[in-house]
């Protein structure tokens, strides 16, 4: 509970980058004792969210556009893989269409939370149905970072489109056909990624 708390703040902005994180506010902040904090302050500083230096400070980790683009390049792999193996049920497709139907309901009052939430579940259904446990286990890992970039990039036309790439994702699934589902999903993700390696070129070198 406190590393999803922590973590949910960090990744909607509510503790933006360079916020500095001190054990004791946060046990208070949360009703927790601080052993708790401190171990999800661990996980969140394993997975790049928290930047910790002995002795000095405790805070948010500035976005690095470089660590963003190739985790988004991993994340997209995984989703790709996943749908390629997954054996999806009628039930399965019945769930994903309710989820999109709460992804564009969410986007269009600009409730990111809630959009990012069933998008999470639309996809997550694929990742459980996929039946392999390193590779959900590397999209857990890696996700947050990749919904804190999508966080601060919300925007509606670009949601719009996912929703409609969900729906096309949808058929391709409903009709057996893994391959078009695959290429579907890479796509999905494929946008991101290119934006975040130009960014990436187009920052200054020392």
């Amino acid at each position: 509970m406190a590393y999803e708390r922590l973590r949910d703040r960090i990744v909607f902005g509510e503790d933006p980058p360079g916020t500095v994180l001190r054990e004791a506010d946060l046990a208070y902040d949360l009703g927790m004792s601080k052993a708790p904090i401190r171990e999800a302050l661990a996980r969140l500083t394993a997975e790049g969210l928290v930047e910790r230096k002995a002795q000095s400070h405790t805070r948010v980790s500035e976005i690095d556009t470089r660590e963003a683009r190739d985790a988004v390049a991993l994340i997209r792999l995984m989703h790709t893989e996943a749908v390629r193996i997954a054996r999806v049920t009628d039930d399965d497709l019945t769930r994903m269409r309710a989820a999109n139907d709460r992804f564009l309901a969410a986007i269009r009052v600009s409730d990111v939370r809630t959009a990012l939430a069933a998008d999470e579940d639309f996809h997550g259904i694929v990742v459980d149905r996929a039946d392999n446990g390193p590779l959900a286990d590397t999209i857990e890992r890696w996700s947050p970072l990749i919904r804190r970039i999508e966080v601060m990039r919300f925007g509606g036309d670009h949601a719009k489109s996912s929703a409609a790439r969900h729906l096309e994702l949808l058929d391709a699934l409903a009709d057996g056909d893994s391959e078009r589902a695959a290429l579907i999903t890479s796509d999905l993700f494929g946008s991101l990624q290119q934006e975040l390696h130009d960014e990436y070129l187009a920052e200054p070198r020392s």
